[in-house]
């Protein structure tokens, strides 16, 4: 490596390093910024003017400022003018943010921490070290953590896993290698010749592709190099032959731009872009940006951080296989007498009603066509497009399920890929699990949801409003405002809310429970056989960095599907999880109706025991110690035989602030949740106390 400064300033060193690792120059700025806000005006000059560069570009030191008031602790005043001239240096010189794993604040004099120092970059730095990595080692002999910044050399990458690309209709030769394919013939079930046919074409497509298109980029750049070719040659000699070979260049190079743009869209998952628009440069940058924020680099387990990738790899496995295996739950207690049975035989025998062709190809298409994959990489495209050709194996494999067969695990096989709840997570606990299940799988689940979301609205009580058609949110939030007014009403020990927070709640969901509570209900036992059927063969890896690692069979709780599918109707797994739900808004509802002294005084004849959103729950009580005895005894039962957890650390009680000191400590040990002040928030919306 070599090294040239070029800049020597008070505040920051600019050099620029060359090596054969990396086919381009680098510049390196190194800083340490002024305390001086006036002074500091001159380092943001100075940045700004190296932003000017076309190189990739880094940056790094102390700059002596925060973001952010989440960026310091132990101290409370700002100067607003030194955090917006700092972020506007951040934003005018087109910088990211490295991010960092380790201690979150890099400096300290033992009673004010802050974040004073960091790596930023520009985006040429980003596109040719995929992965920047910044460790902030112990404070040992400074009061400011050393920086460790890695950066990977340039390199090809793993090889990808199969994605049906919809770039692939450009080729006038597809759709008849799909059909030939599709259409060679098989033996076997139903299920296994869908299966076999996916299979088979995965293969061919595979090779085709790699033989067909190749590198997307370099067709790109080849097609360019042809054009430019075929236009001086036109030049030198404009005959009517070079003219048409320039237009072939030129029809050849946009219909490559095409290509390239589907393929491009396709990764970034973008949807919101106008159709036709050439937005190349916006989904690589997207895509990067994305990459990097679900890049786990670096993890905290039992205080050590793990940043070898296989440790890293094993930590998440054992992680979530503990997560969606081991069911604790008790068999032999009992379920409160709390539930009707409400749905009757005409209702079972629309459930498993053999589905017609039209049935399913209006499930079919209804669902999101741009979705992520699951692991067999075909996605909602193929389906759609190849509908008249494919219908009759699915409709014969989606009846061959209805009559009870098995689910192979190749369509029940689903990767979980990993959605960071906030900046900088340190642990598996800090990440959202999301599962991605093939299209099939998809397909059957979203014909049981539809099926169900018909008679849904009978079997879910009014205090319910997700998942449930006709039914809005808002409606919880409205009713849980109006009952805050009522805070203060009653007898002398005043009303109380208990706002729960649900640890994992669809990962937690115990199958067995589920199959009682739909058994409670009235559901005939083929129908909760096919439901049983759609969670328990299932088989996850953990998508990590790109690859699959993992492979453990789940059994317990219910998936929290593709985020680019949520606008399906009927999404199956939120509709189990309510119905089982049901169980803990009837069982509080006949606590009350046996115990009328125990509910929320609100001055109405309608007792309101609790309300929820999938797993945002409050429960409304009376203060009484007897009342909340109660209620958390019977909040014990629901944990006990469903697998739920209340996280007592974060759930918390709303009390009337006009009650005594004494009765907040009586309320506070009975429940073990801590003491929270109006406004609350609920579904993100602040309840408030206040005049009606």
């Amino acid at each position: 490596m070599d090294l040239k400064v070029e800049e020597d300033q008070v505040q920051f060193v600019n050099a620029r390093i060359s090596s054969p690792l990396c086919k381009e120059e680098v510049i390196v700025t190194a800083v340490y910024a002024s305390c001086h806000i006036p002074t500091r005006r001159q380092l943001w000059e100075g940045l700004m003017n190296t932003s000017s560069t076309s190189l990739p570009w880094i940056v790094m030191g102390d700059f002596n400022v925060v973001k952010g008031f989440s960026e310091q602790v132990g101290c409370k005043a700002l100067n607003p003018r030194a955090l917006e001239e700092f972020n506007d240096c951040i934003m005018n010189c087109r910088l990211e943010d490295a991010g960092y794993y380790g201690s979150s604040l890099s400096w300290s004099n033992g009673r004010i921490a802050k974040r004073l120092d960091r790596v930023l970059h520009n985006q040429k730095y980003g596109e040719i070290f995929s992965q920047v990595k910044v460790k902030q080692l112990a404070k040992t002999l400074s009061d400011h953590a050393p920086m460790l910044v890695y950066s990977n050399k340039p390199t090809e990458g793993h090889k990808g896993s199969f994605k049906f690309q919809k770039m692939w209709f450009h080729h006038p030769e597809f759709i008849k290698l799909v059909e030939d394919n599709w259409l060679l013939p098989l033996e076997g079930d139903p299920l296994f010749v869908l299966g076999m046919k996916l299979k088979r074409l995965k293969g061919v497509l595979r090779e085709w592709n790699k033989a067909t298109f190749g590198n997307v980029f370099t067709m790109v750049e080849l097609a360019e190099e042809e054009v430019q070719e075929c236009e001086a040659a036109y030049e030198q000699s404009p005959t009517p032959e070079q003219r048409e070979a320039l237009h072939r260049a030129k029809a050849n190079h946009l219909k490559c731009l095409a290509i390239e743009e589907d393929f491009l869209s396709q990764q970034s998952g973008i949807k919101w872009l106008a159709e036709g628009d050439k937005n190349t440069g916006f989904y690589h940058n997207y895509i990067r940006k994305r990459r990097k924020q679900s890049a786990v680099l670096g993890i905290l387990e039992n205080g050590d951080w793990l940043t070898d990738p296989e440790e890293i790899a094993a930590s998440g496995v054992n992680f979530f296989k503990d997560l969606f295996t081991g069911d604790t739950t008790s068999e032999e207690e009992e379920l409160e007498d709390c539930i009707l049975s409400l749905v009757s035989s005409s209702d079972n025998e629309m459930l498993m009603a053999d589905p017609g062709l039209e049935e399913v190809r209006k499930v079919v298409l209804s669902l999101n066509k741009d979705s992520v994959a699951g692991p067999d990489g075909f996605n909602g495209h193929f389906f759609h497009n190849f509908w008249n050709l494919i219908a009759m194996d699915v409709l014969a494999a989606v009846r061959h399920f209805m009559a009870g067969s098995h689910l192979h695990q190749s369509f029940t096989s689903t990767n979980i890929v990993l959605i960071p709840k906030g900046d900088h997570p340190k642990s598996w606990k800090e990440y959202r699990p999301i599962s991605l299940c093939t299209f099939v799988n998809k397909i059957l689940s979203k014909l049981l949801a539809a099926r169900l979301s018909i008679i849904l609205p009978k079997l879910i009580s009014p205090f319910q409003a997700g998942f449930v058609q006709g039914r809005l949110i808002q409606d919880n939030i409205l009713l849980a405002q109006e009952l805050m007014h009522h805070i203060d009403k009653g007898s002398k020990e005043g009303n109380v809310i208990l706002n729960l927070d649900m640890a994992k709640a669809f990962d937690r969901l115990s199958w067995f429970f589920l199959q009682k509570v739909l058994a409670k209900f009235g559901f005939s036992e083929a129908w909760i056989d096919r439901v049983l059927a759609c969670l328990e063969n299932n088989w996850f890896s953990l998508i990590l960095n790109g690859k699959a690692v993992g492979f453990f069979k789940s059994e317990k709780g219910v998936r929290q599907g593709d985020p680019l599918c949520l606008n399906c109707k009927e999404p199956l797994s939120p509709a189990l999880f309510i119905l089982a739900e049901e169980y803990l808004l009837r069982g509080l509802q006949k606590l009350y109706t046996d115990a009328p002294t125990l509910a929320y005084k609100c001055g109405s004849s309608v007792s309101v025991p609790a309300l929820a959103f999938a797993d945002d729950v409050l429960i409304f009580s009376n203060g009484s110690k007897a009342a909340l005895s109660k209620i958390m005894h019977f909040l014990d039962h629901y944990q006990t035989v469903s697998g739920q957890l209340v996280n007592t650390e974060k759930s918390s009680i709303i009390m009337s602030s006009k009650g005594p000191t004494v009765r907040c400590t009586i309320v506070q040990r009975t429940t073990k949740f801590r003491r929270s002040v109006a406004p609350f928030s609920y579904l993100g919306i602040p309840i408030y106390k206040g005049k009606k």
